[in-house]
């Protein structure tokens, strides 16, 4: 969507209903193409079998048109603040979808007072810190029921589906919405810190993964929460490969990879080269490909001990193999599990090749499998030849 800036990246939206560009003073040519050619990747994509999804800044607003004057909360009954709060879209094109106006009475709080030249925040919002879930801009107050339904106006807009009867079930129907597991990654941020004290077998404790995986998009990390950020709380790197297998080759995890922590983390500044954060892409590269092959059908959690923990995901009609993980925060160690009689005398490895001695299952379907210390390893079937 258009941004406040020629350089905003889409946290700083200015006018959702227009995809094409950036602001009219600044070029009309499109920044990051038009809604068809949109339209035309996520066709291209759903021919391989991948999904998309929609992230959508629908906190705030950024880059208004025109100041208003407005009392702001907590200050003296007649002192002033004066903001652009007014957003009016000039242009034709703009009003093309919508002609909804916003005004100060549309937000919440704004970070910037243009009567004084100061920047700060202009609102109470949040019990934690007073202002902890405020970020920027013009924060947008979902109280108001005209903001509620021209929000509602532009979601439909972007669910392109021809018929009504399709639309009204997509408004009943809020399963296709779904949720960033936080409490998750707060859960993995404080396993890298604690080590061998963090409790394994609590790490979905008070998750979204826990109470609701249907509705949970799990990560590790994301451009939040890496170093140097006003939300900064980043899992240590020799937690990822842990952390890696839990929203990976658990079942119904729908994940989402930091870039980041993907392909690594650029320094601070030219000066501060040791603040740079290597990606571990072979690492992640391995774990997506037992997801992609072997990661299917039932479960079964040997989450019994409070630093080594495994589980077993069995078969389905598709994928017949399966896969066994082990991970560990402390000692190398290792999980006595069943695997299923029909993989008796089956000789299985670790396919992250960290464990070097492949294991042997018995005739009961079950055997020890390892990983080391800090670690995780993946067992999958040996194939052939392979050693």
């Amino acid at each position: 969507m258009k941004g406040c800036s020629e350089w905003d990246v889409g946290y700083a939206p200015y006018h959702l209903w227009d995809l094409v560009g950036t602001r009219p003073f600044w070029s009309n040519l499109p920044k990051c193409g038009t809604k068809d050619e949109l339209k035309a990747a996520i066709d291209e994509y759903k021919k391989y079998g991948i999904k998309i999804y929609l992230h959508a800044v629908l906190n705030h607003k950024a880059g208004g048109d025109e100041t208003e004057v407005f009392k702001a909360a907590g200050v003296a009954e007649d002192d002033r603040d004066e903001a652009y709060t007014k957003f009016t879209f000039p242009g034709a094109t703009e009003k093309k979808y919508s002609d909804f106006e916003w005004h100060y009475y549309h937000f919440s709080g704004t970070d910037w007072d243009q009567r004084a030249q100061r920047s700060a925040v202009f609102d109470d919002v949040d019990g934690d810190n007073g202002n902890f879930d405020y970020l920027m801009c013009c924060d947008i107050e979902y109280k108001h029921p005209d903001v509620v339904e021209e929000t509602k106006k532009w979601a439909m807009w972007e669910y392109w589906k021809e018929g009504v009867d399709a639309l009204d079930a997509y408004l009943e129907n809020n399963g296709q919405i779904r949720l960033f597991d936080v409490p998750l990654h707060f859960n993995f941020a404080r396993a890298g810190r604690e080590g061998p004290s963090f409790n394994m077998r609590t790490v979905f404790d008070g998750t979204l993964a826990e109470s609701s995986p249907e509705s949970a998009v799990t990560f590790i990390n994301n451009h939040d929460t890496q170093p140097f950020q006003d939300l900064e709380s980043y899992v240590e790197p020799w937690f990822k490969p842990l952390a890696a297998a839990l929203i990976c080759l658990q079942f119904d995890k729908c994940l989402c990879l930091f870039y980041g922590d993907f392909y690594g983390i650029e320094t601070k500044s030219p000066e501060e080269p040791h603040t740079a954060i290597p990606g571990r892409k072979e690492m992640f590269s391995r774990v997506l490909l037992a997801r992609n092959q072997f990661s299917y059908g039932p479960q079964m959690d040997y989450f019994d001990h409070g630093n080594c923990v495994g589980w077993v995901r069995f078969r389905d009609e598709h994928h017949p193999k399966g896969l066994a993980v082990v991970i560990s925060n402390s000692a190398s160690g290792y999980k006595k599990m069943d695997v299923g009689k029909d993989k008796a005398g089956q000789v299985w490895a670790d396919m992250m090749g960290y464990w070097k001695d492949p294991v042997t299952i018995n005739q009961d379907g079950w055997t020890k499998f390892h990983c080391h210390s800090g670690s995780a390893s993946i067992w999958v079937q040996k194939e052939e030849g392979k050693h």
